[in-house]
C-alpha cells in the first residue's frame, strides 16, 4: 500500500485512493475520539469557540484538516488550520428565543432552517433521550394537541397532568422528536442541543464575520500548527501507541522544507508608460488605458429616491467621469437620472434614450435585487448594468482604488484593453486560443432538481485579455459538463471571426472547480468534447487538414497546502513564488504558485495547477512562467490575481448564470417547502418518486423560462459577466 502511494513499480494492483482512505482513518483514530469530528480529515476543538456569535444559537470553532498525501518524497501528512459554523450547545428554548427576537416576521423560517435535524437531549422523567427534531411545529404547547386515551389533549396539559411538569414557556413552538407518521411532541425548554454539530443553515449573512474570524498571520498560523495542531492530532507527544506499533506511522514534528523559486514578474505596457511591477500590485495615477472606448452614454437608476440623496450621487458621478478621463475613457457628462424600484419600467427607458450602461445606486446589499437587475439587463434588454452600494457613492472621500477599478471593470466590459504584456511568452506569440471552464451545482435550499450552470471563456486575440463566454444550462449534479463540446465550438467560431478566417493552432484550457477525484472524468468526458468540438470547427469552417493540438491542467483552489518562508516567518513567501519539487504528487505534473499579494493579516493561499494533458510539448517552466504572466491581464482590478483569469472569468460566468435562475436556486422559504412537500406526498415509494420526478421537470421548466434565449445579442460578444 504504501510502494502505491509513492508511486513505486511494484505497488501491484492496490487502489490509490482506498489506500488513503485506510491511512486517513489510521491517523484520525485518537483526534476522533477526544475531538469533534464532524465532517472527513476534520478535528474541531470545542474549547475553540469564539466569543463572538455569527448568528442566533450560532458558533465560530477552530480545528485542524489532517489528511495524508503522497508526494515525489513519500507520504507526507498535510496539516492545516480549519474554522467552521457550529449551532452553540445548550438550552434549545434560549436558542429559540433569540432567533424569534433576532428574526422577526421571518422567525419561523429561521427556526425551521436552523433547527430541522438538529440533535437534542430531551429529559423530562430523570432520564435524558438523545433525539433528532423532525419538525418545528407551527403551534406552541399551549396549542398543539395530540390523541390520549381517545381525547385530545394539549401539549401543555399532557406534561402537567402525566408527569407534573408546569411549563414556563407554554407560548413556544414545540419541537417534534418523531417522524411524520409518528409524533413525538415535546416542548423546547425539556431539550438541550448536543455539542459538536456542523451549522445547517445559511451563513451568507455572517460570511465576513467568518472570514475576520479564521484570518491570522503567517507566524502565528505556523506556530499554532506545530503547538496546538500537533497536540490536537496526537502527534506531538506518543498520545496513541497503535499508531506506531502496530502501523508503524509516525509523524514528524517539523515541517517539510521546500525548494521554492520566485518567478520574475511581467512587464505591463499601458498607452504612456511601460514598468515591471514589484509586489503584486500597482498603482493606475499616471497611466492611461492601452485602448479605450468611444463615450459612454449613462442611465443611473437611483434604487430608492426617497433614502437615497440624488445631490450626491451626481457629485458621486462627478469624480468617477472625472477619474475615467484620467485613464481615456469617456463619460457623457449629463447622464439620464432615473428614479424608483421598478427595474423592468428603467431599464426600458435606458434602452430607448440608446444608453450604454445602466448604473444602479441600491441602498442595500440585497441579493435578490443584484440578481433580478442582472438577469433583466442580460437576458431581457441587452444593457450592461453596473451595481452601487450607496455607501460606495455618499463617501467624501472616494477611494481613487475604488474608482479606478469600476473604470478598468468599464472598458474592459465594452471591448476597450486596459493594459498588456510587454513581453509576450513565446508559445502565445503563436495562434493560441486559452480556454477556461467552470462548472456551478445548485446548493442546500434550491428547488428540486435545480440545474447546474457549465461556462466556458475564451480569448480572441494576441492580447489576451479580451474572454468572450459561453453558458448552459445542464442537468443537476452531473459532475462533468455536459455541454462543452457546444461551447467550445461556439468560441472556435468566434475565433475564427476575428482572426481573418483562420483557427488556432493551440488551445490552452484552465480547468476550475474539480476535486482531485474528478480528474479522470475531466480526461475521460471533458477532453473527448474539446477535441471533438475541435474537429468539428475545422469540418465546418477549414477547407483543408488542421490540428489543434489541447494543453489541458487543473486550478486547484480548495486544498489545505500553506508555505512559511523559512527565514522570515512572519511574512508570507514572495509574489511569484513556485513550488514544483518537494510535495508535488509522484504520479503526475503538478506545482503551487503564489500570485497574489495577501492581505494582512492573513496567511497566503496558493494556487495548485494540475497538468492533465500537454500535446503541445511544453516545459514546465515554460508552463508556469506563461501562467504567472496571465494573472497580471485581470480586468478589474490592478492586481495579479490568485488565480490565473482564465479560470476566474469562468468562475464569475457561472455566477452570473445564478442570477439568471436566482428564484430557482434561491425560493421564498414557503414556496420551498411546498415542493418538498408535494414531492413527498403518496402512499408508496413508487408514487412518491413519480411526484419528485414531477417536481424536477416543474423546476427544469422555470429554470428555462427565466433563462429565456440567453445572453441578449446585444451584449453577447462583450464581457458582460465582470
Amino acid at each position: 500500500m504504501i510502494n502505491s502511494l509513492q508511486g513505486s513499480a511494484v505497488a501491484g494492483d492496490v487502489d490509490r485512493e482506498q489506500a488513503l482512505q485506510c491511512l486517513n482513518l489510521v491517523l484520525g483514530r485518537y483526534p476522533s475520539r477526544y475531538h469533534l469530528n464532524p465532517t472527513l480529515n476534520k478535528y474541531f476543538i470545542a474549547t475553540s469557540r469564539s466569543e463572538q456569535t455569527f448568528g442566533p444559537g450560532v458558533e465560530a470553532l477552530r480545528g485542524y484538516f489532517s489528511s495524508v498525501r503522497p508526494t515525489v518524497n513519500g507520504l507526507t501528512c498535510n496539516i492545516n488550520l480549519c474554522t467552521s459554523a457550529f449551532m452553540k450547545p445548550g438550552s434549545l428554548l434560549d436558542v429559540m428565543n433569540e432567533i424569534i427576537i433576532k428574526a422577526g416576521d421571518r422567525h419561523f423560517e429561521v427556526l425551521e432552517r436552523t433547527l430541522t435535524k438538529i440533535k437534542v437531549t430531551y429529559d423530562y422523567t430523570g432520564t435524558p433521550t438523545m433525539r433528532t427534531i423532525y419538525k418545528v411545529e407551527t403551534k406552541t404547547a399551549g396549542e398543539a394537541k395530540f390523541t390520549k386515551n381517545g381525547e385530545d389533549i394539549t401539549v401543555q396539559d399532557y406534561f402537567l397532568q402525566a408527569y407534573n411538569r408546569k411549563l414556563t414557556n407554554p407560548d413556544r413552538y414545540v419541537v417534534n422528536l418523531g417522524s411524520r407518521n409518528r409524533e413525538i411532541l415535546v416542548p423546547p425548554e425539556f431539550c438541550t442541543i448536543v455539542p459538536g454539530q456542523r451549522y445547517r443553515g445559511s451563513s451568507r449573512h455572517f460570511t465576513a464575520e467568518m472570514i475576520k474570524f479564521a484570518k491570522m498571520p503567517a507566524a502565528a498560523s505556523r506556530n499554532r500548527i506545530l503547538t496546538e495542531g500537533m497536540e490536537t492530532l496526537g502527534h506531538l507527544r506518543p498520545r496513541d501507541t497503535v499508531l506506531k506499533d502496530q502501523f508503524g506511522i509516525e509523524v514528524s514534528k517539523m515541517m517539510l522544507v521546500v525548494k521554492g523559486r520566485i518567478l520574475c514578474s511581467p512587464q505591463l505596457s499601458y498607452k504612456n508608460s511601460t514598468f515591471r511591477p514589484e509586489v503584486g500590485r500597482w498603482q493606475l495615477s499616471e497611466v492611461k488605458f492601452l485602448r479605450s472606448i468611444p463615450k459612454i452614454k449613462v442611465a443611473v437608476i437611483i434604487w430608492d429616491p426617497i433614502a437615497i440623496r440624488r445631490d450626491l450621487i451626481q457629485e458621486f458621478y462627478g469624480e468617477l467621469k472625472i477619474a475615467c478621463e484620467k485613464y481615456g475613457l469617456v463619460m457623457e457628462t449629463d447622464p439620464k437620472i432615473l428614479l424608483g424600484t421598478d427595474i423592468d419600467k428603467h431599464l426600458q427607458l435606458a434602452v430607448q434614450k440608446q444608453c450604454d450602461m445602466a448604473l444602479f445606486v441600491l441602498g442595500t446589499k440585497d441579493r435578490k435585487i443584484y440578481a433580478n437587475v442582472k438577469r433583466m439587463g442580460d437576458i431581457v434588454y441587452g444593457i450592461p448594468t453596473l451595481c452601487l452600494q450607496f455607501k460606495t457613492c455618499i463617501d467624501r472621500n472616494h477611494d481613487p482604488a475604488t474608482l479606478a477599478n469600476i473604470a478598468m471593470k468599464l472598458n474592459s466590459r465594452f471591448g476597450g484593453l486596459n493594459h498588456a504584456l510587454s513581453h509576450t511568452p513565446t508559445f502565445l506569440r503563436q495562434k493560441v486560443m486559452i480556454l477556461g471552464m467552470d462548472l456551478t451545482h445548485a446548493s442546500a435550499g434550491s428547488l428540486p432538481g435545480a440545474p447546474s450552470i457549465a461556462g466556458v471563456v475564451a480569448s480572441v486575440d494576441g492580447n489576451y485579455s479580451l474572454y468572450l463566454a459561453s453558458m448552459k444550462l445542464q442537468t443537476a449534479k452531473d459532475a462533468g459538463q455536459g455541454e462543452l463540446r457546444k461551447m467550445t465550438l461556439e468560441r472556435l467560431r468566434v475565433w475564427h471571426e476575428k482572426n481573418d478566417g483562420s483557427l488556432p493552432d493551440a488551445i490552452l484550457a484552465y480547468r476550475d472547480g474539480v476535486s482531485e477525484g474528478e480528474y479522470e472524468m475531466v480526461l475521460n468526458e471533458e477532453l473527448p468534447q474539446i477535441e471533438a468540438a475541435c474537429k468539428d470547427a475545422v469540418m465546418e469552417l477549414y477547407n483543408r487538414p488542421h490540428t489543434i493540438k489541447i494543453t489541458l491542467l487543473v486550478v486547484g483552489k480548495r486544498h489545505h497546502t500553506r508555505f512559511y518562508t523559512k527565514h522570515t516567518p512572519s511574512q508570507n513567501p514572495a509574489v511569484g513564488t513556485t513550488v514544483d519539487e518537494g510535495i508535488t504528487d509522484p504520479l503526475g505534473i503538478d506545482w503551487y504558485a503564489q500570485t497574489h499579494a495577501c492581505p494582512a493579516p492573513a496567511t497566503a493561499k496558493p494556487a495548485h495547477y494540475i497538468l492533465l494533458k500537454d500535446e503541445n510539448q511544453l516545459s514546465k517552466q515554460a508552463i508556469q512562467e506563461m501562467t504567472y504572466s496571465l494573472c497580471y491581464l485581470y480586468s478589474r482590478c490592478p492586481l495579479a490575481v490568485s488565480i490565473c483569469p482564465p479560470a476566474r472569468y469562468a468562475d464569475l460566468l457561472c455566477e452570473r448564470g445564478r442570477c439568471y435562475i436566482y428564484d430557482v436556486l434561491n425560493p421564498d422559504y414557503q414556496v420551498l417547502k411546498d415542493t418538498q412537500q408535494n414531492a413527498q406526498q403518496g402512499a408508496t415509494a413508487e408514487e412518491r418518486q413519480n411526484n419528485l420526478h414531477r417536481a424536477k421537470q416543474a423546476t427544469w421548466g422555470r429554470a428555462m423560462q427565466l433563462w429565456g434565449e440567453g445572453v441578449h445579442s446585444a451584449i453577447r460578444g462583450t464581457m458582460f459577466y465582470i
